[in-house]
């Protein structure tokens, strides 16, 4: 979830050696291990070729969009970037259980967000975007 936050976020994301691959490290000296050379994670690593890939697809959103916070309560956290041209991008996030949520968009009523991760998609009524995300989701939509 923080790298979709972080992708599609303003400013360079930084992706630090061995996330990709699912390393991990505990306190000092343990912090950071060696590469998993042959035991990465491939889900993982598939996960973020796909998230690097939908920011470097759309940065006219993702990277030059402007950024307005949509809704932040417990556990979901969703953010919307517009680019000059108008194309919309909403970065959805859940650090919980499965919900459904509701969020106030900018969006004309009829619109189409799809998310690029999974290919879900949702449809904006009464300028509100209504979304059902798994647990420990992360979406990034476009119209």
């Amino acid at each position: 979830m923080a790298a979709v936050f972080e992708l599609g976020y303003p400013g360079m994301p930084t992706i630090y050696y061995g996330d990709e691959a699912g390393e991990f490290g505990s306190k000092d000296p343990d912090c950071r291990r060696t590469f998993p050379w042959g035991h990465e994670d491939k889900d993982l690593q598939n996960f973020y070729k796909k998230a690097i890939a939908v920011r470097n697809d759309h940065k006219d959103v993702f990277a030059r969009g402007s950024l307005k916070t949509l809704k932040a309560e417990g556990s979901i956290y969703a953010y919307e970037r517009k680019s000059k041209d108008g194309k919309t991008g909403i970065v959805a996030l859940n650090n919980g259980k499965a919900a459904t949520v509701t969020i106030p968009v900018t969006a004309k009523d009829g619109t189409v967000f799809k998310d690029q991760l999974s290919g879900k998609k949702a449809t904006v009524k009464n300028n509100q975007l209504t979304l059902t995300l798994d647990e420990h989701q992360a979406m990034m939509m476009l119209d």
